[in-house]
């Protein structure tokens, strides 16, 4: 039996080896998924990893009983029974980028990706200052054969909005959209709120942006003061060119 228990050592799992440590895993757990069959019962492990990802240990949390057969097992994410394998683990962002949505963003795999055999991939992107500030994986996926690129991805906007000719849609995508407007003068007093013209003409392509032009009102008067002070954009369009922008 094991130290301290009543278990018997006999057709249990005594330790796990590595012969291979591979490269981008998150410490987490080992498990057996053939265990409901009978093999592997109650066997338990978890795993650390260096700086790569690469597996250094695996520690027996629970040695199983009635293991008449080598288990097959599998590298989990903590807490989960999520295979590493065939998913995302992380996401590092290799240039931060600029004029992205200021609302935390969701990073997709697109359906072109030439190897898109995996699903459910999603990651929140938060920026600062319209630049990428941070990658966290809200949902690893799995089934992907090779990882994907950074022209694999897309950037989409955290919540349903309009873009071109999707109307409240979770899948308006950031790359082609305008994502804010900046008023750089406001105007002499003049103006009042409305909607903002919008002009694209070549060599500027793209369309379906629109915006409201905000004259704030002054308190205690319920209007403006004649400025604009925020352009409040409706529909964020799509397919415009950052050289060229409306």
């Amino acid at each position: 039996c094991y130290t301290g228990t009543n278990i018997d050592m006999n057709n249990s799992v005594t330790s796990v080896g590595v012969s291979s440590a591979g490269v981008n895993f998150l410490a987490g757990h080992v498990i057996a998924p053939n265990s409901s069959a009978g093999v592997g019962g109650e066997f338990a492990a978890d795993f650390s990893v260096d700086a790569l990802g690469g597996v250094t240990s695996v520690s027996v949390t629970s040695h199983g009983e009635g293991i008449l057969s080598a288990p097959d097992l599998v590298l989990a994410y903590s807490g989960t029974t999520d295979a590493m394998s065939g998913s995302i683990s992380s996401v590092r962002a290799v240039s931060a980028g600029a004029n992205y949505d200021d609302t935390p963003g969701v990073l997709r795999i697109n359906s072109t990706f030439l190897n898109h055999t995996g699903s459910d991939f999603a990651a929140s992107v938060t920026t600062l200052g319209g630049s990428v500030l941070s990658v966290s994986v809200t949902a690893h996926g799995s089934g992907y054969g090779i990882d994907p690129t950074a022209s694999d991805v897309s950037l989409y906007y955290g919540y349903a909005t309009d873009c071109g000719s999707l109307t409240a849609s979770t899948q308006c995508v950031q790359e082609g959209s305008v994502t804010k407007v900046e008023v750089l003068r406001y105007g002499n007093r003049h103006y009042a709120s409305g909607a903002a013209t919008i002009t694209c003409d070549a060599p500027c392509v793209g369309s379906g942006f629109a915006a409201t032009c905000i004259d704030t009102p002054v308190p205690p008067s319920p209007t403006g003061d004649g400025i604009i002070d925020t352009i409040f954009i409706t529909n964020h369009g799509s397919s415009y060119s950052r050289s060229n922008p409306p």
